[in-house]
């Protein structure tokens, strides 16, 4: 059976709480929210797999460890985005550590992945909406300033599974990094 498969990187619990009370300050935005168990930074997209596939994944995403070492991430404000002129998002953004698009093109070349031209934007999701809808909201900028900070020891592969009320998402694998 085929399983919708991306590599990430689970939010700490503080974050989740965080984000938690910031989405309840802003509970009058006409949009949905991700649950703060979803929250997540993804590293590389979704794709479909099967279990076998899943398995050799694993295997490869396991020689990652050893190449890259913690880092910590920081989120300095929410926004609209990812496009200010045709938002459909509500993110927590913040400087992208130099780490972190490292052990995004080791994860791509493990996986033997081109690597994407585009840069790599350090962004949380909060929230979706349809930008259509856009044009209704009361409030137009969004600008929040925030603390936010997180240690990162690994990295997961994450199943995403669809259901009526939104994306579910389990762990498959946890690759914790190991200095050399």
């Amino acid at each position: 059976m085929m399983k919708r498969i991306f590599v990430g990187i689970k939010i700490s619990d503080e974050i989740k709480q965080a984000a938690a009370v910031w989405q309840n300050s802003r509970a009058d935005l006409p949009v949905r929210w991700l649950a703060p168990d979803n929250l997540h930074l993804t590293i590389v997209p979704p794709r479909e797999a099967d279990d076998k596939e899943i398995k050799e994944i694993i295997s490869k995403l396991e020689k990652v460890k050893t190449q890259s070492g913690p880092f910590n991430l920081r989120f300095t404000e929410i926004s609209y985005g990812p496009n200010s002129h045709k938002p459909r998002l509500i993110c927590a953004l913040g400087k992208t550590p130099t780490a972190l698009i490292e052990l995004k093109n080791m994860v791509e070349l493990a996986l033997g992945k081109g690597r994407v031209a585009r840069p790599f934007l350090l962004h949380l999701t909060l929230a979706r909406f349809k930008t259509e809808n856009f044009s209704s909201f009361k409030v137009k900028k969004l600008r929040d300033k925030i603390f936010w900070q997180q240690r990162v020891d690994g990295f997961q592969l994450i199943e995403s599974v669809l259901t009526s009320g939104g994306a579910k998402y389990k762990v498959l694998a946890e690759v914790i990094f190991q200095a050399q």
